[in-house]
């Protein structure tokens, strides 16, 4: 039989006709080969699928993103709007509670009995009690304007 020291080589060749093959046989060969082209073709629809899909999602979060935007700017406008029209509300207010409680008083509301107290201390410095009537009359004026306006404030509640 052979030899293991044998240093010829034979060849065998063998042609298509020779070689019976089973129709399942080819069927199988067949169904191996579509079944690796399916996953190569798989595999390609998943990776182009997940590209198109990271596509999708990212215009999504694109428009959403503008739409934040646009509802944030609109949001800002209103907000200042009403904080303009608070505002405005509320100067209104203060003037008209001003114009009805606050009216001025032209040069204060006894100026000549202050001005008459003022003058009595400059010319006798170290005797105020020489000033005593001027500033009991002063005194007398404060009180009256006191429950004038009372009564006024009063009457306009």
């Amino acid at each position: 039989m052979g030899s293991a020291t044998s240093s010829q080589t034979r060849d065998v060749t063998f042609h298509p006709d020779d070689i019976v093959i089973s129709d399942g046989v080819i069927d199988r060969i067949k169904e191996a080969a579509a079944s690796v082209e399916n996953e190569k073709d798989e595999t390609y629809a998943s990776k182009s699928s997940k590209t198109e899909h990271s596509i999708v999602l990212r215009h999504e979060l694109e428009e959403a993103e503008r739409r934040y935007e646009r509802r944030l700017q609109l949001l800002e406008r209103r907000n200042e709007k009403l904080f303009n029209e608070a505002a405005e509300e509320y100067t209104r207010t203060v003037e008209r509670l001003e114009n009805k409680y606050m009216r001025p008083t032209s040069g204060g509301c006894c100026a000549a009995a202050e001005q008459r107290v003022e003058d009595c201390y400059k010319q006798n410095l170290g005797k105020v009690l020489l000033c005593s009537k001027f500033v009991s009359e002063y005194d007398r004026c404060v009180q009256n304007f006191l429950i004038t306006m009372s009564k006024k404030m009063s009457n306009a509640a």
